[in-house]
């Protein structure tokens, strides 16, 4: 399965100026021209093309609330995105696939002496394995694919696009930040942009509720995307 970096659209800033006419001495009886507001054109854009993760700087966790008192973070190590710029920005896409094994946790403690029932050897493996979660070994991939894209603000945008994990697919739109982009990264030597996604889903209208009544583990899983993008190709 193929990823097309989450991100795409969220490389443009249009930001406002304010402009002063010249003045010169005012003759009596004559009034001044206020400041006039003008919008610029956009001053910070992405060369179109095409664009891969940096795997080596990026990050993708899932969080949820345990007990109502705490985030619990899930980290996953291996994924992939392929992000295409397009002009105009809004037409721009990405996809991610992820490797739904390679969810980390960092539990600390002894699994198997507090899980005696449980068929699994670790809790990464019981996230990953279990059909009470991601159930990978009937659903190998994760998938977000967007569909729309819309500049909201100064290095801002809104990606929507559909999520597919275990079999199900549904809407799920992510809040964008352009942190950085140079037109030739100094080690690659191609264009390079970076970008931060937050975003939120329900893991019931995936068919996880395990734990959600009561409310052990929220129903509300947090999204929150990291990653560098190197240009694989400019626009024709």
């Amino acid at each position: 399965m193929t990823l097309r970096p989450l991100m795409a659209a969220m490389a443009v800033l249009s930001t406002s100026v304010i402009v002063l006419p010249a003045c010169s001495p005012q003759d009596s009886g004559s009034t001044a021209a206020p400041p006039a507001t003008t919008k610029a054109a956009p001053s910070f854009t992405a060369p179109a093309g095409s664009y891969r993760l940096d795997p080596t700087h990026a990050s993708l966790h899932f969080t949820v609330k345990h007990l109502g008192l705490a985030p619990y973070m899930m980290r996953f190590t291996d994924f992939d995105a392929e992000l295409v710029v397009a002009e105009p920005i809004e037409e721009s896409s990405i996809e991610l696939d992820i490797d739904p094994t390679s969810i980390r946790t960092d539990y600390p403690g002894d699994y198997k002496a507090t899980h005696k029932k449980s068929p699994f050897d670790s809790w990464d493996q019981d996230l990953a394995m279990s059909s009470k979660f991601l159930d990978a070994g009937t659903y190998p991939e994760l998938e977000f694919d967007s569909t729309a894209a819309k500049v909201t603000g100064p290095n801002e945008l809104t990606i929507d696009g559909e999520l597919t994990m275990r079999g199900q697919t549904h809407p799920v739109s992510l809040k964008v930040k352009l942190t950085g982009m140079v037109e030739e990264h100094p080690f690659a030597g191609v264009p390079a942009l970076g970008f931060d996604a937050h975003g939120e889903f329900k893991r019931s209208q995936f068919g996880m509720t395990h734990l959600t009544s009561p409310e052990i583990v929220s129903d509300k899983v947090h999204v929150h995307f990291l990653g560098e993008f190197h240009q694989t190709a400019a626009a024709d």
